[in-house]
């Protein structure tokens, strides 16, 4: 499973528990457009409600409750070094309170609405989603719109806030594997914003203030596109009204709709990266960038991340857990964000046998990148990707997370048939082409490590070929 605060793997940070397409023609205007009319029991509606917003709705008439979320294309990616975290501290601070709800307030509605408010925060996006019963859809959409667009950012909760998130980067710092992700973000992108930790770093999180959040905010927020989800008992109509009334006035008129754009560069060669810790294992994250994938390509990388590491079946699990009992913790990773992504490997292991298991990883993601595919093999994990996908559509949290995640991201609203046939089309030759292209410099790979030696955790890095320069130690 992958997640994001810095890179991959950790999919972003969350303030509460976090929850963490464009349709066939192009919105104009304030017209309704409809997706494939298999995607959903109703099509999905988009309208444009005001420049760079996008309301997408899709009804389910059985549904009793409403899954709503707001996404917000804004996140570190956009900050400046001096401020880096500002987007995940503002996604804190949202929480405690804004121009209509006072501190606690919006904690105490959403309990009272028997609904939980959650929110995450990732390179490019701030989100807020909750599932609520349809005669509280109003309030909540009310409630998550003044928080986005009117926060109190009170100088005491700003320092509160500041705290609690340096207490989040210490329990980061003191879990290595965790730790390992983040460092892996540095390696990937050198040079680059979208190398920083999305929680920013301890001198800077220090450094923030109510003026500089605010600043972040206005000027982010002013232009930002912004995509609202809404699946379940839900009145198209109504939401689009009621998400242009909460616009604030200093919304710009210059906004424009999400696209394929990407934003930032990906910064210097890949890097290696060793930090001496005390651990009682060593962690290692080997990483390649991907600039970017649509259609058959991405299909492609979520079969190679279910082949490689994904699931019990996976080539890594089964060789390095199940055959070699090297580790316990052994996966791949996959990352798309907007143009831009990562793929590659993590493993965990005791010092005395770090050797033999990046020997093994680095070997068998090689046979991997060489074309060593057996016909079997691609078939179970087109079937575990289509799966997964099939069973993410069987709620209206999972439906609207696919909605704002394809419109937020530029990609069109296509019917489930669509992509379903997409990874049906990933045959041998073609996951093949896609691993050779992404696995087949493994030299060149980024490369995060936390051992509690650092000199020999190098040396077993060197044995295997991941030799990448390193550019850190500590």
């Amino acid at each position: 499973m992958v997640v994001a605060v810095a890179v991959v793997r950790v999919a972003s940070t969350a303030t509460r528990a976090t929850t963490t397409s464009r349709p066939d023609r192009v919105s104009q205007g304030s017209a309704d457009i409809t997706g494939g009319s298999g995607f959903a029991a109703g099509p999905v509606q988009v309208t444009s409600v005001a420049p760079g917003v996008l309301v997408a709705t899709e009804r389910l008439p059985w549904a009793r409750a409403v899954a709503l979320s707001a996404t917000i294309v804004a996140g570190s990616i956009d900050e400046s070094a001096p401020i880096a975290g500002a987007a995940h501290l503002i996604e804190h601070l949202l929480f405690r309170g804004s121009s209509r709800y006072g501190p606690g307030a919006v904690d105490r509605l959403f309990d009272d609405l028997g609904a939980d408010l959650s929110a995450s925060t990732d390179r490019c996006q701030t989100q807020l989603s909750t599932w609520v019963m349809a005669e509280h859809a109003s309030k909540a959409v009310d409630a998550i719109s003044d928080v986005i667009w009117r926060p109190d950012m009170r100088e005491s909760d700003v320092a509160q806030e500041r705290e609690i998130v340096l207490e989040e980067l210490a329990m980061i710092e003191d879990a290595p594997e965790e730790l390992t992700f983040e460092l892996l973000g540095d390696a990937l992108y050198p040079d680059s914003p979208l190398g920083r930790p999305v929680i920013g770093r301890r001198e800077t999180i220090a450094a923030l203030d109510t003026a500089a959040l605010e600043s972040f905010h206005r000027d982010r927020y002013a232009v930002a596109p912004v995509v609202w989800a809404g699946v379940g008992a839900v009145d198209h109509d109504a939401l689009c009204a009621q998400v242009l009334a909460d616009l604030p006035e200093w919304r710009s008129a210059d906004a424009a709709d999400p696209t394929d754009d990407r934003r930032g560069e990906l910064g210097g060669s890949p890097q290696r990266i060793v930090v001496e810790r005390q651990s009682e294992q060593v962690h290692v994250a080997v990483g390649v960038p991907i600039p970017g994938a649509r259609g058959k390509r991405r299909a492609a990388l979520q079969v190679l991340d279910a082949l490689v590491g994904g699931p019990p079946s996976s080539r890594l699990f089964q060789e390095i857990r199940e055959r070699r009992g090297l580790a316990y913790s052994v996966s791949s990773f996959l990352e798309l964000q907007q143009g831009f992504g990562a793929f590659g490997a993590y493993v965990g292991t005791r010092p005395e046998r770090v050797d033999v298991a990046l020997e093994v990883l680095a070997g068998e993601l090689r046979r991997v990148a060489a074309g060593d595919l057996a016909d079997d093999d691609v078939t179970w994990a087109r079937r575990h990707v289509a799966g997964r996908m099939g069973l993410s559509l069987e709620t209206a949290g999972g439906r609207a997370a696919l909605i704002a995640g394809r419109l937020s991201t530029g990609q069109p609203i296509v019917d489930p048939a669509t992509l379903a046939a997409e990874v049906a089309a990933i045959d041998r030759e073609a996951l093949g082409e896609v691993a050779a292209e992404t696995l087949g410099s493994l030299d060149q790979a980024a490369v995060a490590c936390v051992a509690p030696d650092a000199a020999s955790a190098s040396a077993a890095l060197d044995a295997a070929g991941l030799a990448t320069a390193p550019v850190a130690a500590g």
